[in-house]
């Protein structure tokens, strides 16, 4: 007996275009069995009773051919059912998507009246109408005469509305704060609306509203003049609120599922950027409410450590914030090592948001300090680093690793000389690579790429060279390059610090990605957003730490366990209470435990027992923890924590600060006329980006792009096309 095909129903979820093709995202699933003989009214009924549809007219279907996923094919009648059935013959099951719609109206104008006929008739029909989901209730905005509105501002929303939802264009005849008047834009007909205000108040009253349209119903366009980018900010606002990372193309999407209506892409930008603004607030006001922010930081949390410098005309330049919580943190349990990094915030004055992050005591992030300035300058750079000095006081063998920007390298030997700066290896990896150009192909750059990594984590000079041979084979510009680099600064065996086992800054490009909400927002609710970030992340690893129960935290315990088991295999010759030599099955090492050293090094790079100490301790019967770093203790990790970070309410909060009259004379340059009570901060005078300002976070490149090299008489400084050299 023949298996009957499975039908497996999706339905509650939506198609998506990706990649030039059509697929079917979220929703549930349902399956029933195909009967061979069931027509297709049947097997409408049938899937409708599985999938709990009380009307089968308000679902459509679709399904893919397999192997051909780049086209969605309709499911509608008995012959398209017959060829799904030829289709899938001989499959066990087949995918079936259901797309549920209201009834909704196809075309392009219509009065309230047609609406309600055409409404009637659809079940004598038997006709499936479509409309967008939310548009009809738009009708309803405006009904007959009489009816009242809270203001100008909503009469003008409701007819905006009202025209979208029939599919007409209007224009204003009379459009002041006490009456507006509207007609239908197709000359000579009859449509009009007009309202006024009522004496002594601000609500506006209906008095004339002829609903009818004497003109021929037209096309229907694809975008509507009416869908104002202040409608559309209006529109999305509460979305936008949940979800700050909101795009246009996602508006976009939304608003012609929802309403039928399409935009382009700049009115959907600029409709988001009302939004944001009647969330948020304005980018330029923002930045005169600093001053009342830095000292609610201070009278919140009191021992953190805030700073902000505006210049001469009292405009924007830097600010730097570390809580409380964090300094004693980062002083009480954390070891002595920082990543600094930068990225770039998403407004029209270039701001850059600047971040020193440390590492737990369960090897996580722990932010440290953050700051705003303009630009990724060796001047904003030196500020950042002299606050971040003022905070660090008392923290000796302080390790330091960066990107390598001119500017940040320069300034972190001049603040922090006595420090050990190293770089990131990732960082030093793609200079390599970008420096190499096409000269020679992917799949050596691939074996390079590991080769440097491989380098950069070795723990004697042997191997070091070992690798760096191996890249002399491939590339001599590549070795030249690497041994020109001052490996000093990334390579562990040449380390004059201690980097604790991290190779790179990728912790802190986490806190890049983390904060990515925060980029789109003016700076005082950026600086809010981050603060909300951090304060939950210290209650959550609290409660972490607090339910963690071993002597070590959960990260190193692992790690440490998995020395155990890979040190079973090795052999053990004691000279001594303090002195061992371990077979490992390689190579014979060495360890002292009275000196904590082990020839391996791995030991004393990464401060946690190595396989070799770990055989040690346990035919010694000792203590394997008392052999690790204190900080990858669980009472480090919880004393990191042990500090919250306050809420800051702004129930106070000043609207302006500064007065117009202030930002008049700072813009005259008469100072003396600015009252000694207030503290105007004015937005960096800079001139905007043209076009949309970009909004993807692009990863740091520390180094210039490498000149210009010709490929056809071999010089610097130009390329083949602009080539004129005789040859």
């Amino acid at each position: 007996m023949a298996l009957k095909l499975v039908v497996i129903c999706r339905i509650g979820g939506k198609l998506v275009d990706k990649e030039s093709r059509e697929i079917y995202v979220g929703g549930e699933a349902h399956a029933f069995e195909l009967d061979e003989e069931m027509e297709f009214s049947s097997f409408l009924s049938r899937v409708a009773t599985s999938c709990n549809v009380e009307d089968a007219s308000t679902i459509s279907l679709k399904y893919l051919v397999p192997g051909n996923s780049s086209v969605m094919i309709s499911l509608g009648s008995d012959d398209d059912l017959a060829c799904f059935a030829r289709v899938f013959h001989g499959l066990i099951s087949a995918e079936l998507y259901i797309l549920q719609h209201d009834v909704r109206f196809v075309g392009t104008r219509a009065t309230t009246s047609q609406f309600h006929a055409v409404n009637e008739s659809i079940n004598e029909l038997n006709v499936e109408v479509l409309e967008p989901r939310l548009i009809s209730s738009w009708r309803d905005v405006i009904t007959e005469v009489g009816q009242t509105f809270e203001g100008v501002v909503e009469f003008r929303k409701a007819v905006g509305k009202y025209a979208i939802a029939c599919h007409f264009a209007y224009k204003y005849i009379k459009n002041d704060p006490d009456r507006v008047t509207a007609i239908c834009k197709e000359e000579g007909c009859e449509w009009r609306i007009h309202a006024s205000r009522l004496k002594d108040t601000k609500v506006f009253h209906l008095q004339t509203f002829t609903s009818e349209h004497s003109c021929d119903p037209g096309i229907r366009q694809k975008t509507h003049p009416q869908a104002t980018k202040k409608l559309v900010g209006s529109l999305v606002q509460d979305k936008l609120r949940d979800t700050p990372r909101y795009s246009a193309r996602e508006i976009i999407n939304d608003i012609r599922r929802d309403f039928g209506i399409s935009l382009g892409y700049l009115q959907a930008y600029r409709g988001k950027d009302i939004a944001q603004k009647a969330i948020h607030g304005s980018m330029e006001d923002s930045f005169n409410q600093i001053p009342w922010l830095c000292s609610k930081i201070m009278e919140t949390n009191p021992g953190s450590y805030v700073e902000w410098l505006t210049g001469e005309d009292c405009r924007f330049q830097r600010l730097f914030i570390s809580f409380h919580a964090q300094i004693l943190g980062f002083k009480k349990a954390c070891r002595p090592l920082l990543m600094i990094d930068g990225t770039f915030g998403k407004d029209h004055y270039k701001t850059t948001i600047l971040s020193a992050i440390a590492i737990d005591g369960n090897d996580q992030m722990f932010p440290f300090a953050f700051g705003v300035v303009l630009g990724e300058t060796e001047r904003n750079w030196l500020w950042f680093l002299m606050n971040l000095r003022t905070i660090l006081d008392g923290v000796v063998n302080l390790t330091i690793i960066s990107y390598r920007h001119v500017g940040l390298v320069d300034s972190v030997t001049e603040v922090f000389p006595e420090c050990y700066h190293a770089f990131c290896v990732r960082h030093i990896v793609a200079n390599l690579l970008g420096s190499l150009g096409s000269s020679i192909k992917s799949e050596a750059k691939k074996v390079i790429k590991g080769l440097v990594y491989a380098a950069a984590g070795s723990t004697r000079i042997e191997a070091f060279n070992h690798n760096l041979d191996e890249i002399k084979s491939i590339s001599k510009e590549a070795y030249a390059w690497v041994r020109d680099s001052k490996p000093f600064r990334w390579a562990k065996v040449y380390a004059t610090g201690n980097r604790y086992g991290h190779l790179t800054t990728n912790v802190a490009e986490s806190f890049n990605s983390w904060i990515l909400e925060a980029h789109n927002l003016p700076i005082i609710p950026m600086v809010n957003k981050i603060r909300e970030q951090l304060m939950g992340h210290f209650y959550t690893r609290r409660e972490e730490a607090s339910r963690w129960t071993k002597s070590l935290t959960t990260s190193f315990d692992e790690i440490l366990q998995k020395y155990v088991l890979q040190s079973l295999i090795c052999r053990v010759s004691p000279s001594n209470n303090s002195l061992y030599e371990i077979d490992d099955g390689v190579r014979r090492r060495s360890v002292n435990l009275q000196t904590m050293t082990c020839t391996c090094r791995m030991w004393k790079m990464t401060k946690i027992a190595c396989i070799h100490v770990a055989k040690v301790c346990e035919v010694s019967r000792r203590n394997i923890v008392e052999y690790c770093s204190p900080y990858y203790t669980t009472e480090m990790w919880r004393l990191a924590y042990a500090e919250s970070i306050h809420p800051v309410p702004n129930e106070d909060m000043p609207f302006n600060i500064g007065t117009l009259s202030s930002e008049v004379a700072i813009m005259e340059g008469d100072l003396q006329n600015i009252s000694s009570n207030s503290t105007p901060v004015l937005p960096p005078k800079t001139r905007p980006r043209p076009g949309r300002p970009k909004k993807r976070r692009l990863e740091s490149q520390p180094e210039p792009k490498r000149a210009l090299h010709c490929g056809r008489c071999g010089s610097i400084g130009h390329n083949r096309a602009t080539c004129n050299k005789a040859i």
